[in-house]
């Protein structure tokens, strides 16, 4: 229940995440198409305030990858390990 939960947060936070860099390419593409010229990373210096939304974007996204992995990784070792067929035989009715 957890780790569904955790993996669908996951999910959520890189989708939120490159939402982010996707509306943020955009906002640079105006500015430096109104500026119109490009400083050595490709950005107008004027337009340089977008880079720390690009980079929450980019954080949001490895983060939201990172727990989803780490979720499956969990769910594979615990279905592995054996231990959810040990607690499900716990709770069956015995006839």
């Amino acid at each position: 229940m957890l780790r569904g939960i955790a993996v669908i947060l996951g999910l959520a936070t890189m989708v939120f995440g490159a939402k982010l860099i996707a509306t943020d390419h955009s906002k640079d593409a105006v500015c430096n198409a109104s500026h119109g010229h490009y400083s050595a990373l490709g950005m107008n210096s004027d337009c340089l305030n977008v880079v720390s939304s690009y980079f929450a974007g980019f954080a949001l996204v490895v983060v939201g990858l990172l727990v989803v992995v780490a979720a499956l990784v969990m769910k594979k070792r615990l279905e592995k390990s054996g231990r959810t067929q040990q607690r499900a035989s716990r709770f069956r009715p015995r006839h």
